[in-house]
This record gives structure tokens, C-alpha cells and sequence, in this order.
């Protein structure tokens, strides 16, 4: 009886043991397949051997993308509608009030410090603006206070390509001032040309020093004026005729040196006819060069063919100032909408040779020292009488359909010799006088340098070049501009 139930057990276990080890076999199975998949799946961090057997590096990772992109903008939106940057300030009180973000209370940020200016959406988001609010505010009073028919300021920072001011004013009911934009190249470029031409006849082999004898031309150039004549007794060296703003002189040299060809693609390699990439539409500033002789050399002056923003003014001004290297201008700096990203500056490419944009800084200065720039900065500010401008006036008067219209034009970059900023200022006047682009460029750049930025520009300059035994000077007082 015993031996019945022993046996009878023995047949029960034995099935129940197989059926375990049979679901223990085939749950190894399914670990093992599933790891196997896993690790197939995964491309190896460590190596990947090649078909001949050699040994790879892995392929790298995507980098992550941390560049802005940026909108395009369109016209008239950042000068009509920018504001400055509303920040938390803590009064004595300990009570928390909202002002205008400015240098010494706005949020800092090693990564990304946050931008003065603002420009809001209508859904609340904002994009950060590279502008002084400050700066700005002067310019714009000073427009609306002469009341230009149309008025215009452009302040680029010459090695980063950042918009420091974009200023315009146009004043209601005035027929001189409809039609023009920062964007627009509707102005004439005038004798603002000539700085063209003068690379031009740089890169040609002219030195600053190369004579030419002429006579006339104040207002335009005639056939007979470009052969060489005995009433030629006024004699200039180029850099002069370029302070001076000497029409035929670069003209006879125009004609003498170059052709219309040769002066085309030098204007194109500075983006005449070219749209200059930028935040805000732009419309190319012409350019157009006839093959005669006395088309040549009236363009060469500046007198007919070519046209230019106010925008495309600052950007060659600061390529001259850069040592022949145009940087990308660019107004918007971050984007609220895209956290972490960081607009980085860039350059578009080298647009004249370094020899070339150096004597070109050397000739420019003397448009201020001993040329037609000399009596606009005459009422340079005190506490600014140290830094000197170089750069280049340009007058033309049109009258198109019974509408007189008197460009001025002021393009250059402060301080002369280690240039900071740049600036294109454009004034379009009628027959009544407001105000120069000369003027108008001198007021810029001095709200630029009295500013919280343009005072730590030149600190910071200053301590970098100061020898080491020699005590920091107090600041000068911030002046009153008028």
C-alpha cells in the first residue's frame, strides 16, 4: 500500500518538473532575444569597424542648434514701434517699480545679457533689439524739434555689425521728405561716391598722394574741364580732392585710371546693386555707370548713376572702418520664442583690400581736419573733444515734378583713429533750411558717446591701452545735447 502511493507520487512531480524547466529555457530565450534586438538597435558608442577592418571613430552627434533665427521685418515696424525694455527696480522703500531697462539696472547675463530695446508682438512676446534706448530718444527729439522734412540716422557698431540707432522722422506735409526710408535707397548717393571711386582708383595703383591740376566743377563737370588745360591751377593730391570733395579731380582721375566696367564691380563688391542682407527688407542701392568719358567721370563724382540707403551708408562707412570687412548689420538680437538661442555675429566677407580701407580712414579723417566736414563739428562737445571723426559728406538738389528737394548726406565713423561706430546720417531739406546731414551726424554720435554704452566703449578702451602705473581718471560729466 505504501509503495502504491510512493510510486503514485513519483508520477505526479515528474511532469511539473519538466513542464518548469521547459518555461524557465524559453523565458531565457525570450530575455536573450530581446537584449540582443536592443543592442542592434543602438549604434555602438565605442567603435565602428569599417569593411577592411580598420577601426572608426563614431559619427559625431548633431549639434544642437543654438543660432537665432531671425524674422524678416517689415519696413517702418522697429523705428515706429520699439520700446525700451520695461525691468523690476527696487526703490529705497524696498517697493518693487517697473522703468526703462538702462545699462546700470537691466538683468545681467554672462550667456545672453538682455537687451535695453524691445519690439512686442501682439500675441506678448518680444524680440530684443540691439538699439539705446537713450541714444534713440535724442535722435528723435532732435528730428522732430528742427522739423526735417525727412530726416534719417543710422549707428553701427563697426566689428559686430549691431544697430545702435535707427532713427527716422518724416514731417507731415512736407513734399521733401515722402518716399525716403532707413531701407530705401531713393537718395542719391551724392558725393558719399567718391568713396567708392576712391577704392577704386586705389586698387588701380593711385596713391593718396597722386596729383591732378584741374579747374571748375563746383556744380557739375563739362566735357572741356577733363582735358588738361592751362586754366588748370588748382592741384590736389586724391586724398585732399577727397576731403574736399573736388568733383572734376575725380573725375579726370576716373577717366584717366578706370572704365565704366572697372568702376561698376568695385561698387558692386560694396553692395551697390546688391540687396544687403539684413533684418528689415532692403532695397539694393543702384547703381548705374554710362561708358562715356563724361558719364564716367559725373558718376565718379557722384553727381548722376547711383543711389543709397541710409543703412547701406552705415555698412560701407563701417567696412572702411573695419579694415575692409563688411560684418552682417542686424538689429535683432534674441527672441522670446526661442529661449537659449543667441544671435552671433557674423561677417558678410571682405569688401576691399586692408591696405586699401586704411588709406581710405587716413583720407576720411581729413574731411573733418581740412575739408567739407571742417565747420559741421566745429560744436563737437567738450567732453568729447578728443575723439576725432572720419568720413564724407555728400549735397545734391533734385527737382522732379515741381518738388525741390536738398539731400545732405554725412557717412562715417568715430574715433578716427580705432574706429568704434559708424554712422550715415541723411537730411532731406526744401527750399527752407532745417538741418545738415553733417549736423545730424555730429548730434548721433555724440549721443552714442555720452551714452552709458559709449562711455563704457571708450573705458573699456581706454584701460586696455592706459599703462599700468597710470591712474583711472574720474568719468566726464554726461553733456546736455541740444
Amino acid at each position: 500500500m505504501a509503495k502504491q502511493q510512493a510510486s503514485g507520487t513519483g508520477v505526479e512531480v515528474a511532469p511539473l518538473l519538466i513542464i518548469g524547466i521547459l518555461t524557465l529555457v524559453a523565458l531565457s530565450l525570450w530575455l536573450w532575444r530581446g537584449t540582443n534586438l536592443q543592442t542592434s538597435a543602438r549604434p555602438s558608442s565605442l567603435v565602428v569597424l569599417a569593411p577592411g577592418g580598420s577601426v572608426q571613430p563614431p559619427p559625431p552627434r548633431p549639434a544642437v542648434e543654438t543660432e537665432l533665427r531671425v524674422p524678416v521685418l517689415p519696413e517702418g515696424v522697429v523705428s515706429s514701434h520699439w520700446r525700451p525694455r520695461a525691468v523690476a527696480v527696487k526703490s529705497r522703500s524696498g517697493v518693487k517699480k517697473t522703468g526703462a531697462a538702462t545699462a546700470q539696472n537691466q538683468p545681467h547675463s554672462e550667456a545672453a545679457p538682455q537687451s535695453e530695446a524691445v519690439l512686442l508682438r501682439p500675441d506678448g512676446s518680444e524680440l530684443g533689439l540691439t538699439l539705446v534706448p537713450q541714444v534713440q530718444r535724442n535722435i528723435k527729439r532732435r528730428l522732430e524739434r528742427v522739423r526735417v522734412p525727412y530726416g534719417a540716422v543710422v549707428l553701427m557698431d563697426v566689428h559686430s555689425g549691431a544697430i545702435k540707432a535707427w532713427v527716422e522722422h518724416q514731417e507731415a506735409g512736407e513734399p521733401a521728405g515722402e518716399g525716403n526710408g532707413l531701407t530705401r535707397a531713393v537718395a542719391p548717393a551724392a558725393s558719399v561716391f567718391k568713396i567708392v571711386t576712391a577704392a577704386a582708383l586705389l586698387e588701380s595703383g593711385a596713391q593718396p598722394e597722386t596729383e591732378t591740376c584741374f579747374h571748375g566743377g563746383h556744380h557739375s563737370i563739362t566735357r572741356k574741364m577733363l582735358n588738361n588745360s592751362a586754366k588748370d591751377t588748382e592741384c590736389e593730391s586724391l586724398a585732399m580732392s577727397l576731403a574736399r570733395s573736388s568733383n572734376v579731380a575725380f573725375g579726370k582721375q576716373a577717366v584717366q585710371r578706370l572704365s565704366a566696367g572697372a568702376l561698376t564691380a568695385t561698387a558692386e563688391d560694396l553692395f551697390f546693386g546688391k540687396a544687403l542682407p539684413f533684418d528689415v527688407q532692403a532695397a539694393p542701392s543702384a547703381v548705374n555707370i554710362g561708358n562715356t568719358d563724361l558719364a564716367l567721370a559725373r558718376a565718379a563724382a557722384g553727381f548722376v548713376g547711383t543711389t543709397l540707403s541710409p543703412l547701406h551708408g552705415a555698412a560701407l562707412a563701417a567696412a572702411v572702418a573695419n579694415q575692409g570687412v563688411l560684418m552682417h548689420p542686424y538689429l535683432v538680437s534674441s527672441d522670446s520664442l526661442q529661449p537659449g538661442r543667441v544671435r552671433t555675429p557674423k561677417a558678410i566677407g571682405r569688401v576691399m583690400s586692408g591696405s586699401v580701407a586704411r588709406d581710405l580712414r587716413e583720407m576720411m579723417a581729413l574731411t573733418l581736419t581740412d575739408g567739407t566736414g571742417r565747420l559741421q563739428f566745429r560744436s563737437w562737445p567738450k567732453a568729447l573733444e578728443k575723439i576725432q571723426v572720419a568720413g564724407k559728406t555728400g549735397t545734391l538738389v533734385r527737382n522732379v515734378d515741381g518738388v525741390y528737394r536738398h539731400y545732405t548726406w554725412f557717412v562715417g565713423f568715430a574715433p578716427a583713429e580705432d574706429p568704434q561706430i559708424a554712422v550715415a546720417a541723411l537730411a532731406v531739406n526744401g527750399k527752407k533750411w532745417r538741418i545738415r546731414g553733417p549736423s545730424l551726424a555730429r548730434h548721433a554720435l555724440a549721443s552714442w558717446f555720452l551714452s552709458a554704452q559709449g562711455r563704457a566703449a571708450r573705458s573699456d578702451k581706454s584701460a586696455a591701452q592706459r599703462p599700468a602705473h597710470e591712474p583711472r581718471s574720474s568719468p566726464a560729466p554726461a553733456a546736455v545735447i541740444r
